[in-house]
């Protein structure tokens, strides 16, 4: 899991290379499996802290259930949802590529401010998502590997062809 925090309870959710981006002892937040803090990715003078954004995938697909606990009005769906690349391993690239990714604000609780006095300590609300890339290969792409994919024979054959007729 890409997204898995490094020490999430559940194995199949942990990923203990991501141990690097909780970065604790510098006073970020570590959050959990499916939402990565960029706070430290986007420090800078006038913010030492780093602007307050948090990447995850679109409706927190795959992430731990507390964040779409915390909001209101998503549904997580794989078919909508997840990052995917289909690649031809023949050749080595992408047949279809669907990147999505959403970015969410980190709102910590202010007890100054009455309106904010009863957040939750930290929450993560999204305010946007997106995706790109294409679902198939356009019939140019197509074409040229069912050719890539079928020269190899074709060549042998005129090959051995050519060897028999020189002799």
């Amino acid at each position: 899991n890409a997204m898995g925090s490094h020490d999430d309870t559940d194995p199949k959710a942990r990923n203990p290379a991501n141990s690097c981006y909780c970065m604790k002892d510098q006073g970020f937040s570590c959050l959990k499996s499916g939402v990565l803090n960029m706070e430290p990715c986007k420090r800078s003078p006038a913010l030492p802290k780093g602007a307050p954004i948090a990447l995850s995938y679109p409706h927190f697909y795959q992430a731990d259930p507390s964040f779409l606990s915390a909001v209101s009005g998503l549904s997580p769906d794989k078919e909508k949802h997840q990052f995917y690349v289909d690649v031809v391993p023949q050749f080595g690239f992408p047949l279809a590529i669907r990147p999505r990714f959403q970015l969410n604000v980190i709102i910590k609780r202010d007890t100054d401010i009455e309106m904010m006095s009863n957040f939750a300590e930290e929450l993560i609300l999204p305010f946007l998502w997106a995706q790109d890339g294409f679902s198939e290969p356009s019939d140019e792409m197509a074409e040229a590997i069912k050719f890539g994919l079928s020269a190899p024979s074709k060549l042998s054959m005129l090959g051995g062809a050519c060897l028999l007729v020189v002799g």
